[in-house]
């Protein structure tokens, strides 16, 4: 129970660190939102957003779930901020912000399978994720 209310806490931060970082980038500060997300993504989950980069979207879960030993709940919170960090990198051109979205989808759709647990929010996720890949 208690390692259910510490992911749940967790939930309830990723919300105000997200838009204080999607605010920065609407500023004009691209290279501090990126940077304050990866800072916050570290924070939660002791992952480093170098460290995602590098893995293949076909390889994320598996990294995640088994050789890092992470629960759903902190995939979830993977899946976020990569979803916003990829839209960042998708919308201002970065050559991985294609990738960063593909993993984020991964993730979110692993997520849904392995918990039942469908979101509007997510929803909203993976529509945004298929606009951004195709447009």
């Amino acid at each position: 129970m208690e390692q259910k209310d510490y992911l749940l806490r967790q939930l309830e931060m990723i919300g105000p660190m997200i838009m204080y970082m999607l605010g920065i980038w609407r500023e004009g500060r691209i290279n501090d939102a990126l940077d304050y997300g990866a800072e916050s993504l570290e924070n939660l989950t002791a992952l480093p957003l170098n460290e995602l980069d590098v893995i293949h979207q076909d390889d994320i879960v598996k990294f995640l779930t088994e050789e890092k030993e992470l629960l759903a709940g902190q995939v979830r919170i993977i899946a976020e901020f990569l979803y916003r960090i990829g839209e960042i990198r998708h919308k201002e051109d970065f050559p991985i912000g294609r990738e960063t979205l593909l993993k984020a989808r991964r993730l979110i759709e692993w997520h849904e399978l392995t918990t039942g647990v469908f979101s509007f929010e997510v929803q909203n996720m993976k529509k945004g994720i298929e606009q951004m890949l195709t447009g």
